[in-house]
């Protein structure tokens, strides 16, 4: 699992579309937490029901909550990602993945 993440997180770094700046994070953290453990958003929860999710279950709030709020922002709100953002996306999806290797330990 951390090592899908790590993978996700390179990819990210070495550019793609502005939008799967955010995006592809936020569906990768989706896979990862589902596989590493078992938190799998069903398809009636909001973004933000997802996120109280994952906190309650201890993953790290501070990341969870920055990707959550930067798909919205690009899902929902018409934001273009710039550098700033791409790096909160990546900075929260290496937490996450951080996160998820210490579990695996």
């Amino acid at each position: 699992i951390g090592e899908e993440a790590e993978r996700a997180r390179s990819a990210l770094a070495g550019g793609g579309a502005v939008e799967d700046a955010v995006l592809r994070p936020y569906r990768q953290m989706s896979r990862i937490v589902a596989d590493a453990r078992k938190l799998k958003r069903s398809q009636a929860m909001t973004a933000r029901e997802f996120e109280a999710y994952l906190t309650k279950a201890g993953l790290p709030g501070e990341p969870v909550q920055v990707l959550t709020r930067l798909f919205e922002d690009v899902r929902y709100g018409g934001l273009i990602p710039g550098a700033p953002e791409r790096q909160a996306a990546i900075d929260s999806l290496t937490a996450i993945a951080a996160a998820c290797k210490k579990e695996e330990s």
